[in-house]
């Protein structure tokens, strides 16, 4: 369940991207970029539980940790864009944005190991699934009540 907060950053990154489909920016491969950007600083930041052994340890410790969104947002911007047509409905949108603002905790060196499976410049460019990016980079995952994982116990697009 979204907080009022949550649920007012969903809308308007709903609308701003909305923006940039009604105005033809999706098809000017100069505003790519940019416009993935706009879900990506729209992203929430809902924490699944689960986090790395090596952001367990730290959290003990009191060391930093990062939280790192799951499905890669920029990148899932793409998908969001390309698929317009379903998510031009705010409920569909919902749903999706709530996926892309799901986050693990991980150290910051896991974290800049993460960012390296998607194109820089770009982010349209993914190296490997996005599923298979914590275990490409050798993280497994944990949270209480649950265990250890290496797969994802929720539905990702």
């Amino acid at each position: 369940m979204l907080t009022n907060s949550s649920k007012s950053k969903c809308e308007i990154t709903w609308m701003a991207m909305s923006g940039v489909m009604d105005r033809g920016g999706w098809k000017q491969t100069r505003h790519k970029r940019s416009a993935t950007r706009v879900f990506y600083e729209g992203c929430g930041s809902i924490s699944t539980g689960f986090m790395s052994k090596t952001a367990r340890d730290n959290r003990r410790k009191k060391l930093k940790v990062c939280s790192d969104h799951v499905t890669a947002p920029q990148s899932l911007s793409y998908f969001v864009y390309d698929n317009w047509d379903k998510y031009s409905n705010f409920t569909n949108f919902q749903d999706v944005w709530t996926i892309g603002s799901q986050t693990a905790w991980v150290s910051t060196s896991e974290n800049n190991m993460l960012k390296k499976w998607t194109d820089k410049k770009s982010a349209g460019n993914v190296y490997c699934s996005i599923i298979d990016r914590y275990r490409k980079c050798g993280i497994r995952l944990y949270k209480e009540n649950y265990g250890w994982t290496w797969n994802w116990p929720f539905d990702l697009p």
